[in-house]
């Protein structure tokens, strides 16, 4: 037991001697508690100290972890300011060779603000080709118009039947270039018509269309259709059908006589084994294009300068190529033998699926 003898504590141990005598030892346990207390201490202390290397390490860990999503805040804020579509927030901190899902997410994330740059800088591009192209119509329509309502007395009924044509010419220029521009940044967004297109019967009814179109070279227009009823191509049908018909009528109006031939075929693929692919190729015995211009034919607003006098916007091929590559087709043009233009857009195919075979409405 512990009791203190002179103010001292110690520890007491008795043990008995006999019947009459007893044997007490005692220590004083000073030492006990000073060797507890600095035990005491130095176990605070390395809790203490424990608690603080666990807290730095939470702290490290934890920052590498968060990394990414603190990089996705700060990314999502620059996009909201509009001010950085360049950004990208990449994996690095994703761990593990940036499997996990904060590095998905972020490789997501990527993928989107590379999408809506090359939409703004597409956006940007097309207004600044149509500034360009809208300005000298609209300039000679005003010029046009000033002369006629300055001049109106002074000009003979010749020269007015004159000017008011090409005011009606250039009005219905603009207005092509207007409708041309529009399906551009309609093809460019999301559309909810999607589903498997026949597009053997797509071209069928598009020529059949052109015909009545075009009643003067309606004998002209020749359809080469095989059978592709069991190929389909994933897309939207209208697309389609605006694609075909616009292909047709540059046709129409750079090969002023000739056939003009519109042919479907279904492209095998190397093993023989299935159809992976559907060819349109449209082909016109016109005085074609110079072998150096071919590239240039799907740019927006081009014009080879043997057509730049003739009625028209220069959209046409332009909307053929966007409506292949939304596809996941494409595009070329070739000269035709011995003379003409031949275009082709290649589509990928798929068996039909649940989804409807969809026609042009």
């Amino acid at each position: 037991m512990t009791v203190e003898v002179e103010g001292v504590r110690v520890r007491m141990l008795s043990v008995p001697l006999g019947e009459r005598f007893a044997l007490q030892v005692a220590r004083p346990i000073d030492e006990v508690e000073t060797v507890l207390g600095r035990l005491r201490v130095m176990t605070l202390l390395a809790a203490l100290v424990g608690v603080l290397l666990a807290a730095l390490a939470a702290r490290s860990i934890a920052g590498r972890s968060i990394r990414p999503v603190s990089d996705l805040t700060r990314a999502v804020e620059s996009v909201r300011d509009g001010s950085d579509l360049a950004r990208r927030v990449g994996a690095d901190g994703g761990g593990e060779g940036g499997r996990d899902e904060v590095a998905r997410l972020a490789l997501a994330f990527d993928a989107m603000l590379a999408r809506l740059e090359a939409s703004r800088l597409a956006q940007e591009r097309l207004a600044a080709d149509a500034a360009h192209e809208l300005r000298t119509p609209v300039t000679s329509l005003r010029t046009n118009i000033e002369v006629l309502a300055a001049g109106a007395e002074r000009l003979t009924a010749a020269d007015r039947a004159q000017l008011t044509a090409d005011v009606i010419g250039q009005l219905d220029e603009l207005a092509s270039m207007v409708d041309g521009l529009v399906l551009l940044a309609r093809i460019e967004g999301p559309d909810p018509r999607v589903g498997s297109v026949d597009v053997g019967g797509i071209v069928e009814e598009t020529v059949a269309a052109a015909r009545r179109r075009h009643p003067q070279r309606a004998g002209d227009l020749v359809l080469q259709l095989e059978d592709t009823s069991s190929l389909q191509v994933r897309g939207d049908a209208r697309e389609l059908a605006l694609a075909v018909s616009a292909l047709l009528d540059n046709a129409v109006k750079y090969a002023p006589e000739g056939p003009i031939t519109a042919a479907v075929t279904a492209v095998t693929a190397i093993d023989g084994a299935s159809s992976s692919e559907v060819r349109i190729e449209v082909t016109d015995r016109g005085p074609g294009v110079p072998a150096e211009l071919l590239p240039h034919l799907f740019e927006r607003f081009f014009r080879s300068p043997d057509a730049r006098g003739a009625p028209g916007s220069g959209l046409g091929l332009a909307i053929v190529e966007r409506v292949a590559t939304a596809h996941g087709g494409r595009v070329s043009a070739a000269l035709g033998e011995p003379h003409g233009l031949v275009v082709t857009v290649v589509l990928p195919t798929h068996l039909p699926t649940h989804l409807p075979a969809q026609r042009p409405t």
